[in-house]
């Protein structure tokens, strides 16, 4: 039989016993012996143990949705589909900036329980109050993660709390390599909450895996919409324009020169340039060709 015992020093003891009864002549039992052995390192092993089990099992559902998804938004959705179940939380959130000197905040991505909508519902851009910069404070002066409310020494954010309806919240900044500092952070609404030890190591993870992820997502993002920009300047530029590889096949084709030539963007996309030449015009475009593979060479001999 096991039990939980409080010795003179406050401090929880696991111990393991049988009893043995001891009989008279008419099988009356007329003692109990105990024996007893103290069992509370085996009991916190396998406490540790089924703590990491958890663990390994919980960031590898976060894993699987950081790869599951091929967007910012997508993924940032399904992390914090797991995020609340994983926690058992109210409202998991990540607002932008995380820049106590800004002039406002807003929630890029939400996920709550029905029953407890949070500033994301709003959409809208959310003027800085004292609470929540020094909260955003706190977290940027700190490297790793935050307990905010009920057993701690770290206020909630007044304002917001009020309005949100929160009781507990655990944060931290998340620092991707490109742009400012995000908040991640998780609120319990329905009653007060105290975060074990166990939880801000797992967030902490999971806060890892969301910068690494937010960075390659927001470079991929930035690259997109900056490929995106080149190409519509490109395609209304006056001029005609086209691109060839080192083939000389041709890549790339903007409006105005497919125009020019006769033919459609995608006739004219992976074509020779001399499908388009008369025979005549070959050798000179030839000499031109063989000047410009060798323009390189020589201008590295200089």
């Amino acid at each position: 039989m096991d039990f939980s015992w409080e010795n003179a020093r406050d401090e929880k003891l696991y111990l393991q016993y049988v009893v043995l009864p001891e009989f008279d002549a008419e099988g009356k039992v007329i003692s109990l012996l105990s024996v007893g052995r103290d069992i509370t390192e085996l009991k916190q092993a396998e406490t540790e143990r089924q703590i990491h089990t958890s663990f390994l099992a919980n960031m590898d559902r976060v894993n699987r949705a950081i790869q599951g998804a091929n967007d910012l938004d997508s993924m940032l959705d399904s992390v914090l589909d797991e995020v609340i179940e994983i926690f058992d939380c109210d409202r998991a959130f990540l607002l932008y900036p995380c820049d106590p000197s800004a002039a406002s905040w807003k929630i890029h991505i939400e996920r709550t329980h029905p029953e407890y909508p949070g500033a994301g519902i709003l959409g809208v851009d959310i003027p800085m109050d004292p609470g929540v910069a020094a909260t955003q404070t706190l977290l940027l002066e700190h490297p790793g993660v935050l307990a905010f409310g009920p057993g701690t020494n770290r206020p909630l954010p007044a304002e917001a709390a009020q309005q949100f309806g929160f009781k507990s919240l655990l944060s931290t900044a998340l620092h991707p390599k490109l742009g400012m500092a995000w908040q991640f952070g998780i609120h319990q609404c329905s009653h007060e909450r105290i975060w074990t030890p166990a939880d801000e190591d797992l967030f902490q993870e999971i806060a890892l895996r969301m910068t690494d992820a937010l960075s390659s997502l927001l470079v991929l993002r930035d690259m997109r919409e900056s490929e995106a920009r080149y190409r519509r300047m490109i395609d209304i530029a006056s001029e005609g324009i086209l691109v060839q590889d080192e083939q000389f096949k041709t890549t790339f084709v903007n409006v105005h020169m497919a125009d020019m030539l006769g033919y459609t963007q995608a006739e004219l996309t992976g074509r020779l340039v001399t499908d388009f030449m008369f025979e005549e015009d070959f050798p000179d475009h030839e000499e031109r060709a063989r000047n410009h593979k060798a323009y390189p060479a020589a201008a590295g001999r200089r």
